[in-house]
């Protein structure tokens, strides 16, 4: 009886010591997996925040619609407040002979390698920049100048289906807005 009773208590005692182990308990773990599961720890929170994009110091000086129109075929260039450039072709036009719309940068029109991209400020040269091509602007904050590689204008300059102006150039007949609300469908 005796050695019944020890073999109880003995084995009892084992179970016990392994039941409190607390660094190698399958249950503890398990609880704590589930916990993970459950409720997420500082490791595995990934918070998403958007950055707004950084503000292109001087875009006032480029920004806007820029009248390129070619004769009678009217077509604008848009630098907007991010300075992303866009191309929009009226389609109403005696040379489109369309509706009262615009296409937004026409896969065969005018600017096909700068539709979509965004300028950059180079404050030390006093010129915007997008894939090569240079608006330079000076003290009176107006561009001045327009360059596509070695040849520069004071005006608009057209080169292949490029075409890129001056201040001269900024047009108030019709806004960013306006011709928004009239994207051709």
């Amino acid at each position: 009886m005796k050695l019944k009773t020890l073999t109880i208590l003995a084995m009892s005692a084992f179970l016990i010591g392994c039941g409190s182990s607390s660094s190698g308990d399958s249950s503890e773990k398990a609880d704590t997996e589930v916990q993970n599961e459950s409720t997420p720890t500082e490791e595995t929170v990934t918070e998403t925040t958007t950055e707004p994009a950084a503000a292109i110091k001087n875009i006032e000086y480029i920004q806007g619609i820029y009248d390129i129109s070619n004769g009678e075929d009217m077509v604008y260039l848009s630098i907007d407040e991010t300075g992303e450039i866009n191309t929009y072709d009226y389609q109403g036009d005696s040379v489109d002979n369309g509706l009262n719309c615009y296409i937004k940068n026409l896969a065969t029109g005018f600017n096909q390698e700068l539709n979509g991209l965004t300028v950059t400020n180079d404050e030390t040269a006093k010129q915007f920049t997008a894939n090569g091509y240079n608006w330079y602007y000076g003290d009176d904050a107006n561009i001045s100048k327009v360059a596509i590689g070695g040849i520069s204008a004071g005006g608009m300059l057209g080169i292949n289906n490029i075409r890129i102006a001056t201040s001269k150039h900024l047009t108030t007949n019709v806004t960013l807005d306006e011709i928004k609300q009239s994207i051709c469908e």
